[in-house]
């Protein structure tokens, strides 16, 4: 397009010096002139409909890139927030998850924390092994499991304690000389929030003697954030 703009030009040029000179007359001329300016408002013509056309391409692409950096951030955030979400680290461990028993044959008085000071597994480190508390430091849902083995022919009582609240129980009755009871529990915790297990003092454990292994208090993380709505849990 360029080059025809140019050689037009040029005709034009020779056009005007050949009216000069005498070559052509003044009919042939302004016929000519009148040619070539057609032809020179063609070309812009033309030009302007290809600008125009390019423009609308680009506009088009753009408007195609921002889409595409629009899903791409929707995408970002949604792995954001899947992994913010996940109960696994990188590693695939658990992020929260706590397992102890008891390192000695005990008893209790009532109303007594029953401390689980072996600890077998502690993700997170939310389980305190000197004072038998798990404090939550991920608000979520957490699923609690308790067993308690007891001797002497004597029945015992526990507690799962969230906050001041008791929210599960477990009751070992042996026929002879021991038994073991378990329970579990699935609480929503806030952070801060504080999960343990204690004596509940109703049964003739004054004299019960509670195996140490054979004892066990455990749980982890099953729901981050969303929780799980059963009630007033």
């Amino acid at each position: 397009m360029f080059n025809h703009k140019r050689l037009w030009l040029v005709e034009l040029v020779l056009v005007y010096i050949a009216s000069s000179h005498g070559t052509y007359g003044s009919d042939d001329v302004n016929e000519r002139l009148l040619q070539l300016e057609t032809a020179v408002r063609g070309v812009q013509a033309s030009a302007r409909q290809q600008k125009s056309n390019l423009e609308d391409e680009l506009a088009n692409v753009q408007s195609e890139l921002s889409a595409l950096q629009h899903k791409y951030q929707n995408v970002l955030r949604q792995l954001e927030t899947s992994a913010s979400k996940s109960v696994r680290s990188d590693t695939g461990a658990a992020k929260y998850a706590f397992s102890a028993s008891l390192s000695q044959r005990l008893t209790y008085n009532s109303n007594e924390k029953i401390v689980m000071d072996h600890v077998l597994t502690n993700e997170g480190n939310n389980y305190d092994p000197q004072t038998g508390v798990f404090t939550c430091q991920q608000a979520g849902t957490y699923v609690f499991y308790v067993t308690i083995q007891v001797e002497h022919g004597h029945s015992f009582g526990a507690e799962v304690v969230k906050n001041a609240a008791e929210i599960a129980w477990v009751l070992a009755e042996p026929t002879n000389s021991r038994a073991s009871a378990s329970t579990s529990v699935i609480v929503n915790l806030s952070v801060g929030d504080i999960v343990y297990v204690r004596s509940d003092g109703y049964f003739d454990q004054d004299d019960a003697l509670i195996d140490d292994q054979f004892s066990s208090f455990s749980g982890f993380l099953i729901e981050v954030g969303g929780w799980v709505n059963f009630g007033n849990g």
